[in-house]
């Protein structure tokens, strides 16, 4: 519900379902009913219609936040426990219909109902919103159900499905190419590629196309911090700085700051309070920096840019706690610049491990930096920025439930997994000091933590 009484609550939902396009009219003959729209909530109120949907198909519900100045969406995603469940009760023209069409995915604004036309195969949420691209997403305690906040932009007054369709086709990237294709090209040239997606078939990760301003500063949050503690940061940092825009089942969704909230007086006290240590700096001046610049419309006009080694020199020399990583990263998620690799700790063990680079060593050195990043490239052009996406989820200890053991390909590393137990536990891996921006600052008697994403 709305925490202002001048703003308009609309829900929009979206159906990832697995079923097919034949699915709705044989659906309509079984007497299924389609997943009721959302009723609007008075202030106080409690979104339980959303846990009785849960068992009508998967959605993911966009709602929509208008008021004067923003509209802001929150993504819900359920699983299609009721459809699983018909499909082994009622009777076989509906099987038929749902294994002959295509799955697609429904997108609806208010009572009307629009297919993104995305097959499910294309999308897996729970891969794509946890491996360590975007931090403002939650499991929530129902299973399946996921929320986070996205697109804090001003949109005209008469803002239509279309525009709503927009903006997640653009988020998800699902006007580009498919991964059924990306994923077949990347296993021709990549031995140890498609082993690994052979092993895990279901991690089918999306390369997000996210805001500049909220990425810049996510990573700048994720120096020497591994996904979880990143996302408590970025919580933390909409939380306190930005302006809560709803409460769905209880739960407070924040819109990401203002600059201008970021640099006043009290805000890297405050931000050293919450426990950003020497990142409360960095963000604050980071922040102060960018204003100066011009913005986030500065930012967001490096987007696309011809030149991506400007980019990154562009952004090291101009933020403060900005080093080679992270500038990648930024280019990488949210400056359209697909071929480059952001090379961490964790991914210099993937190179190690699994292709043997010589190169790697025990720490990140500038030379080891730019021998991987050069290296990757080379296998998967144009898009080898997306593949390491890949790459680096299924190396994650979250997502080793999704392995195949049965699967045997013609390449077997010895681990598929370089995470052992004890680096999912720590917070990170320690990087060489030629990554100076990208550390922590030096204290007396005291180690450095350990660094994960």
């Amino acid at each position: 519900h709305c925490c202002s009484h001048s703003s308009a609550l609309l829900y929009s939902a979206i159906s990832i379902s697995t079923r097919g396009n034949g699915a709705d009219e044989a659906e309509q003959e079984a007497g299924v009913e389609p997943p009721p729209p959302l009723a609007r909530l008075p202030s106080g109120s409690s979104n339980n219609s959303s846990k009785s949907n849960n068992n009508n198909s998967q959605m993911m519900l966009l709602i929509r936040i208008l008021n004067q100045k923003m509209e802001t969406t929150v993504i819900v995603n359920i699983r299609p426990l009721f459809y699983q469940q018909m499909l082994r009760k009622e009777p076989k023209k509906l099987k038929k219909a749902a294994a002959d069409a295509a799955p697609k995915v429904f997108a609806s604004s208010s009572n009307a109902w629009h297919s993104l036309s995305c097959p499910a195969s294309e999308l897996n949420l729970g891969v794509t919103l946890a491996c360590g691209q975007s931090f403002r997403w939650r499991q929530l305690e129902q299973e399946g159900y996921w929320a986070g906040v996205h697109a804090d932009k001003v949109y005209p007054p008469s803002s239509s499905a279309a525009s709503d369709q927009q903006v997640l086709e653009d988020y998800l990237r699902l006007n580009g190419p498919t991964l059924e294709s990306l994923y077949a090209g990347w296993s021709a040239s990549d031995p140890v590629f498609r082993s690994v997606c052979s092993q895990f078939p279901d991690v089918r990760v999306r390369l997000l196309r996210q805001q500049p301003l909220e990425n810049l500063f996510s990573f700048i949050c994720s120096s020497n911090n591994n996904i979880a503690r990143i996302s408590q940061l970025v919580e933390k940092l909409c939380k306190y700085f930005g302006q809560q825009i709803c409460i769905v089942d209880g739960r407070e969704y924040y819109g990401f700051p203002q600059l201008s909230a970021l640099c006043s007086p009290e805000a890297e006290p405050r931000l050293r309070e919450l426990g950003f240590g020497y990142r409360a700096k960095f963000v604050v001046e980071s922040a102060r920096r960018l204003l100066d610049l011009g913005g986030a419309d500065w930012l967001h006009s490096l987007r696309g840019s011809a030149q991506p080694d400007e980019i990154r020199r562009c952004l090291t020399k101009e933020f403060t706690g900005v080093g080679r990583k992270v500038a990648d990263c930024v280019c990488l998620m949210s400056l359209d610049q697909l071929h480059l690799v952001p090379v961490d700790v964790h991914v210099m063990r993937i190179a190690r491990s699994l292709y043997g680079l010589p190169a790697c060593t025990k720490s990140l050195t500038e030379s080891a930096y730019q021998s991987i990043s050069d290296f990757f490239p080379s296998l998967w052009q144009p898009h080898a920025g997306w593949a390491h996406t890949v790459l680096f989820a299924a190396d994650l200890a979250r997502f080793q439930h999704l392995k195949s053991p049965a699967i045997v390909d013609e390449v077997k590393p010895a681990s598929l997994s370089t995470e052992t137990p004890a680096d999912a536990a720590a917070d990170g891996e320690v990087e060489s000091k030629k990554l100076e921006a990208e550390r922590p600052p030096a204290k007396s008697g005291q180690g450095t933590r350990k660094r994960k994403r």
